[in-house]
């Protein structure tokens, strides 16, 4: 469920000697590389630079916002010192405090709130230096403003060959450091990303749990097919917290393409991203809807509409299908993906095909519930929702012509009703071993979030209601003291439905 750790290992060659200190360069010896066949006198030097140490890491523990804590682990030989540096990104680099070898940590305190700061190890001894890449995190904004849902409304210019067929990713934080580790590969089924073509795409939360965890926007694409965008919006929790419009460029858009010195990225960095008017007016809105009609009874009923759950789900599989063979084709019903009503659960239809070159794609259908369960807890403190993912169907469907494959592949029929149908085995086989494949990549993921109570809140009963629609709603009844009608009750969010 959450984003990977990403660590950077470099080896390298010693390719110069430095000369100590007090020596001629004449008593320099010649450094030759020992792998060089043409080298008459290979030898490395007794005493080499150091070698590359790893890059540090980079943590924001319990949100902290003066301070981050750095982790690193390494080997530090006799003459050596690792040395911790750090930056503001502003390309001056200040030593902070010595590792030792082994496992070492240190907390850097005193930061400005809402602050970029990075941080790498410099390994030196008496011979000279290296360095590691740096790693970079952020102090967080001094809120709990929290993240449940982060979209991105992406307009295609309408101008001559602004349109790609081209691969889509949006980050909204660093692959690595603190927050780290946001990334999603942007496929719904619809043919995206057409001239003139507008789409919100719901995008995943790996790595952002507050909106200050959002610390930029990249949009990038793969390839070469050029991609002109008219404009972009951020949306979290349903409120526009960023847009930028580039119709005032000389092509009434921001090319991202490969050719004529363009990029085939965008970003917007975290300062611009806070200087926005939205962004600072943001307010978290509440996801609760209060019923005080019956007061100190208070109802607190949180939804899920079918059209979020769809649109999740959609953008999730969008994400996890990429680079491999499963891809979006045609679909059976109304949408490619479709929920449907269940008994405390939301039935998903996932409409997918098996990408074979040169060949016809095989239909692959997943089906799988969310099933909700909402409770109190024991002491009636606590509003609990629980969300998992249950009984995954997978079936590949070869549809009208596994004639063709009876005629093309040397296989015999089976005995059985599949042999009345004229399927030969292999392709039954071929079916199966798909379908196996998908359901053992398939991890049941469950999501259990527990809120607190305000004190002298009770909570007294909870209850799942998923109407026709399939949109969800998980009602709490809750008991209020009389002494602060109209206290406001906090934000209970579920956090991506099945949002890795």
């Amino acid at each position: 469920m959450k984003a990977s750790e990403l660590a950077f290992v470099f080896v390298t060659l010693a390719t110069a000697l430095a000369i100590p200190l007090g020596a001629s360069p004449a008593a320099a010896a010649t450094l030759v590389d020992p792998t060089d066949p043409t080298t008459s006198d290979p030898h490395v030097p007794d005493n080499p630079p150091p070698a590359l140490p790893f890059p540090p890491t980079v943590r924001d523990l319990n949100r902290a916002t003066s301070q981050l804590t750095v982790s690193w682990t390494g080997v530090v030989n006799t003459g050596e010192q690792a040395k911790l540096q750090h930056s503001t990104g502003d390309g001056t680099w200040t030593f902070l405090t010595s590792f030792s070898g082994g496992s070492n940590q240190f907390v850097h305190t005193g930061l400005p709130t809402d602050s970029q700061h990075c941080y790498r190890v410099q390994a030196t001894n008496a011979y000279g230096s290296r360095t590691s890449s740096a790693n970079c995190g952020y102090t967080s904004d001094g809120t709990s403003r929290k993240v449940w849902r982060a979209q991105i409304q992406l307009h295609t210019a309408d101008v001559g060959d602004a349109n790609t067929d081209d691969d889509i990713a949006v980050e909204l934080n660093d692959p690595a450091g603190s927050p780290g580790g946001n990334h999603t590969w942007v496929d719904y089924g619809r043919d995206d990303f057409e001239r003139g073509d507008t789409f919100t795409y719901d995008l995943d939360l790996d790595g952002v749990t507050f909106l200050s965890d959002i610390t930029k926007v990249r949009i990038s694409k793969s390839g070469d097919d050029g991609w002109c965008i008219a404009d972009f919006s951020l949306i979290v929790n349903g409120v526009t917290v960023y847009t930028e419009d580039f119709q005032s460029l000389p092509s009434h858009c921001q090319w991202l393409d490969t050719d004529f010195a363009s990029l085939p990225s965008y970003q917007v960095g975290h300062d611009q991203l806070r200087a926005h008017p939205s962004w600072q007016a943001y307010v978290e809105p509440s996801r609760v809807r209060l019923d005080i009609g019956a007061y100190p009874m208070v109802t607190a009923t949180l939804g899920v509409t079918r059209e979020e759950t769809e649109s999740r789900v959609e953008a999730l599989i969008g994400d996890l299908i990429h680079g491999t063979h499963a891809v979006w084709g045609g679909h059976d019903g109304r949408a490619w993906v479709e929920a449907t009503q269940g008994y405390h659960r939301a039935h998903m239809n996932v409409d997918l095909e098996i990408d074979v070159p040169g060949w016809f794609n095989p239909s692959l259908v997943i089906d799988f519930d969310l099933h909700y369960e909402a409770s109190c807890s024991a002491d009636q403190t606590a509003a609990v929702v629980e969300i998992s993912t249950e009984n995954l169907q997978a079936g590949v469907n070869f549809d009208w012509f596994t004639s063709l494959l009876g005629v093309i592949l040397p296989c015999g029929p089976i005995l059985s009703e599949i042999e009345q149908q004229g399927i030969p085995d292999c392709v039954t086989y071929a079916e199966d071993y798909i379908a196996n494949k998908v359901k053992a990549g398939f991890t049941p993921i469950v999501q259990s979030q527990r809120q607190v109570l305000p004190a002298g809140y009770r909570c007294l009963s909870a209850d799942v209601v998923v109407d026709t629609n399939a949109n969800v709603s998980l009602v709490y009844q809750v008991q209020a003291p009389p002494a602060v009608r109209r206290a406001p009750l906090p934000v209970l969010s579920t956090r991506p439905i099945l949002m890795r």
